[in-house]
Order: structure tokens, then sequence, then C-alpha cells
């Protein structure tokens, strides 16, 4: 069987790895090519081109990366008419993942999504181009799979591969008796980090100066990336611990954390950390943000994956262009400084990972596509 897979950031990069290892274990006679990143390629996918490495973050820069991505887009378009696999499966990455499934559509070859767009919560009436263009999503939450069904789209729920990732992880070594860890979490992308850090610094010079015996590490994905975080800690006066590539182990071990939005949000819930969510644009993405909830574009109230599952603020959460270390400092600090505030919120949270955190995405994803993908490799060898 040959699966052609497009994932383009960090996180679907990994979780795409361990779908391909897990459908090895079922079928290895399987072959894999595509788009991803270093982990696709260690697990066996023969990358056209690493799209992990080209991240695009925001309308502007969607906009002047138009040219490279229609190049990539002919190529891949070529390659499925020439190899014609028995499916494509695309993950996450709205945007340039669309182009792809109208290449496979126009060669034939059948489309899965894994960790689709979340067209529930922002762009609705994206769920047209899903119908068109997709043969089937597999859905992480369970909500999705009725939603997407009662429009027309065929959906299964397999749960989100998080959760099986984080299921055996590790804490880092604990901080020394009656001293308080807070986790910075300034995001995966080069962009997101010098975005982000500057404000999570400031913050964490603020919390100094009213907590005692507390301390900070910043978990990065890169070593560029820590470089950088450090950096600005030593320009503010901040001590501060990097750790690169223990994201989990760094938030297991955590009190609570200062987080960017996004798939992080979901090692938080699994561990049951508290955290304060925020995320930073520039000032003209965010007024793009607020028209689309204005005009009802955006569906949900929430950005933080388990506020819009839990349909409430579990996770305070706030975008803006501004820097809001005073906001974060009103979450911060009473979770560590009154133990009853850090526990009721910590209740909560176990609360909402009891409705969707469940193992066993990874292999019930890769079944999903063995089957999928596998009628139509029967078909071939027939014919």
């Amino acid at each position: 069987m040959r699966l052609f897979f497009s994932a383009g950031d960090p996180s679907g990069d990994i979780h795409t790895a361990r779908v391909l290892r897990a459908i090895r274990r079922l079928n290895p006679q399987t072959t894999f090519f595509g788009l991803g990143g270093p982990a696709m390629e260690a697990a066996g996918c023969d990358l056209l081109y690493r799209l992990v490495d080209r991240p695009v973050i925001g309308v502007l820069e969607a906009v002047r990366s138009v040219p490279f991505f229609w190049g990539l887009y002919q190529r891949v378009r070529d390659v499925l008419r020439t190899t014609r696999p028995d499916a494509v499966v695309l993950v996450d990455y709205p945007g340039f993942n669309w182009w792809v499934a109208r290449a496979a559509r126009a060669a034939g070859v059948p489309v899965l999504y894994f960790l689709a767009p979340q067209l529930w919560a922002w762009g609705s009436w994206r769920v047209r181009k899903m119908r068109r263009l997709v043969d089937r999503v597999l859905c992480a939450y369970p909500f999705e799979e009725p939603w997407y069904r009662q429009r027309g789209v065929d959906a299964r729920y397999v749960g989100h591969p998080y959760f099986d990732e984080l299921a055996n992880v590790q804490p880092l070594a604990p901080p020394a008796p009656g001293v308080r860890r807070v986790v910075l979490l300034p995001g995966s992308r080069g962009s997101e980090v010098r975005r982000m850090t500057r404000p999570m610094i400031r913050t964490a010079a603020a919390v100094r100066k009213r907590v005692a015996d507390v301390e900070f590490v910043a978990a990065c994905r890169t070593a560029e990336h820590a470089a950088w975080v450090r950096a600005q800690a030593r320009k503010a006066g901040v001590p501060l611990q990097c750790v690169v590539g223990q994201t989990p182990q760094a938030i297991a071990s955590a009190h609570c954390c200062v987080a960017k939005s996004g798939s992080i949000t979901m090692e938080l819930l699994w561990f049951a950390k508290p955290a304060v969510i925020y995320y930073r644009v520039p000032r003209a993405e965010y007024g793009i943000y607020r028209f689309g909830l204005a005009t009802g574009i955006a569906r949900v109230r929430y950005i933080s994956l388990p506020n819009i599952a839990a349909g409430r603020m579990v996770y305070p959460e706030l975008v803006s262009w501004a820097e809001a270390t005073d906001w974060m400092l009103a979450h911060l600090i009473p979770w560590l400084t009154d133990p009853a505030a850090h526990d009721a919120i910590c209740r909560e949270i176990r609360r909402i990972r009891a409705l969707f955190a469940r193992r066993g995405a990874t292999m019930a994803t890769a079944r999903e596509i063995l089957e999928f993908a596998g009628r139509r490799a029967a078909g071939r060898l027939a014919a």
C-alpha cells in the first residue's frame, strides 16, 4: 500500500510520525511519502519537501508566501498524477492542505483528513469545501463526528493522539521543597517565540516581585529558540532554566504555566495544570479576529481547545495585540499563593479532562487509514 501524507506544523509532524509507525506495525509493506518534517522522515516517510521548515503565521505572512506555495502545489499535483497513491492523508495545516486535496481529487485519489481544521469554530461555510474535496474526516473530539455527519461529511471519531503520547511522560526533576515552578510555553515556531517571549518574561519578573520561592522554566522546541529566550531573560534580570525537546516533561513538573494558545493546551489538560492562555498578535490581525467575532465568522467564544470542549472558560485566555502582564498576574498570583485557589482550578480541569481525554487514538487512526486505503489498494491489485 502507498500513502501520501501532508503535515505542515511541528505537532502535526510528531502525531503523523506515530501514526506511520502504528501503520507499519499493522502492515509492514506500506510505504509513505509526502510533505512533513523530521519526525515523519525518521519514521520512514520519503519527503518531497520539509513543509514544517516553512512556517506561515498570520494573514500577511500567508500572502507573501503565495508564490512559493503555488510552485509546491504544482509539484504535488504532478507527483500525485504520476504515482497515484492509495490515499492522501491531510494532517491539520488548513490553507495549503486544501490545495493538496484538490490535487488528489484531480488525480482520482481518495482523501482523508486527520486533525481537521476546526470548521465548527471558525468559517463553518468551509464545510462545503470539506464535503467536496475530502472523503472522510478522522475526528479528534467526540462532538466533531455528529457535527460533520449532520452536514453530509463522512466522519469517524478516533480521539486525539496527544493523549497516547503523554501517557508515559515522566516529569522533570522537581524544584526544591517549598519552591513553586512556573513553566513558560512561548510556542513551537520562531515567529511565535519572538512575539510571545518578552511579555512572558516581563510577567515572570513581576511574579518574582510578589511571590517568594518561585522558579521559572521555559520549554522550547529548538536550541535556537532556547537561546532567544535566555537572552531575553538575561536582559530582564530573570533567572530562568530552558529545556529543549522536553515540553511535556516540563508541564508535568509545573505548579502552573503561562502558555500561548494552540495544541499545547491539550498537554496542559492531560496533566491538569493551571495556565493562563495568552496569544499576542499584530494589531492588524487582532482587528481581523475581532471582526470575525462581531460578524459571526467565528462560531465559538474561546480559542483554547479545553474551553471549546467544555463550552465555558476553564482556562483563562486572552487574544490581544498588547502585552497583558496585569491580566496574567491576576490569575497567576492566587494560584501561587493560595492553595485552595490552585486546588479548585485543578479539580475543574480534571473534570473537563474526563470528558474526552482517552488513549488509543494513534492505533485507531492507523486502522481507519488502512481500512480506507485498503479498498483502493485491493482494486489496484485486482486490475
